[in-house]
């Protein structure tokens, strides 16, 4: 028997001579229906170009399935339909749980692809998701159109064409990691990042950030309001930790005294 999928080119019109009343039922014409059918589904839902297993499946419920051609990524496959194009597990559908690069290898949990007949050398194809009905254009299962930064790009400050979203856009350099207004009790009252404080004494505050920095090399701003002259600076006795910084706050006498409030935030690289 032909195998799935064989080609796009194998699309063609259905004539009315085919498909009229007096026209027998025969399976040239089934067989170019299936075929179109088919070649519909690769332009508008096929994710690469076909290939084979280059190994056994796993004999369990793993679901393993192995090609070393492709050089997946990490989960770059994951929410996709494998679908076999040929040999004795021809039209077997798996959907896609993981993707180990390191192993070159599909997880589809739940599936004996083993035991449904698939052997190495059998062809496949990778689809997005057409049993999905509530496709939300995702990147899973459609093609993304628009690449997103990461962490590691928005580090790196360098990466021209991604787009970058509010969950990473911290991790820039000129951003703030962290952002805290106190009053005079230590007692927050505004803040970003899981910022929290500590009153330590009579003019000293602790900020704790959310996400420790990667070392104690970072950068922080302090400022306080106060009726009178007073100036605030980091305590010089107080070792700097990744996670946290004393704050002092003193009056021209240099005696320790509470601000009305305390204003901080810091930059750097976070771990």
């Amino acid at each position: 028997m032909a195998d799935l999928f064989a080609s796009i080119d194998n699309f063609r019109n259905i004539l009315d001579t085919e498909t009229d009343a007096d026209s027998p039922d025969n399976e040239t014409t089934y067989g170019a229906i299936r075929m179109n059918i088919e070649t519909l589904l690769m332009a508008t839902w096929q994710t690469a170009a076909a290939s084979t297993c280059t190994s056994d499946p796993s004999n369990d419920a793993n679901g393993y399935f192995y090609d070393t051609v492709p050089s997946w990524t990490n989960d770059s496959q994951n929410g996709r339909l494998l679908v076999i194009t040929n040999g004795n597990g021809k039209g077997q559908i798996y959907e896609i749980d993981d993707t180990t690069a390191a192993s070159d290898r599909l997880s589809c949990t739940g599936d004996n692809i083993y035991a449904d007949g698939v052997r190495s050398g059998d062809g496949y194809i990778i689809f997005y998701d057409f049993r999905d009905s509530g496709h939300d254009h995702d990147g899973i299962n459609s093609a993304s159109l628009q690449a997103f930064a990461s962490q590691s790009d928005q580090e790196t400050g360098t990466e021209a064409a991604k787009a970058v979203t509010p969950s990473v856009q911290q991790y820039h350099q000129s951003a703030s990691k962290g952002w805290g207004k106190a009053n005079a009790a230590g007692a927050i009252q505004g803040t970003a990042y899981n910022c929290t404080v500590s009153d330590i004494a009579a003019g000293r505050i602790t900020y704790t950030w959310g996400t420790d920095f990667s070392s104690t090399n970072y950068g922080v701003e302090i400022t306080v309001r106060s009726t009178g002259f007073v100036a605030a600076r980091v305590d010089g006795n107080v070792a700097d930790l990744a996670g946290a910084i004393t704050f002092i706050c003193e009056i021209a006498d240099g005696t320790d005294t509470d601000p009305s409030f305390w204003y901080a935030a810091a930059f750097g690289d976070q771990a």
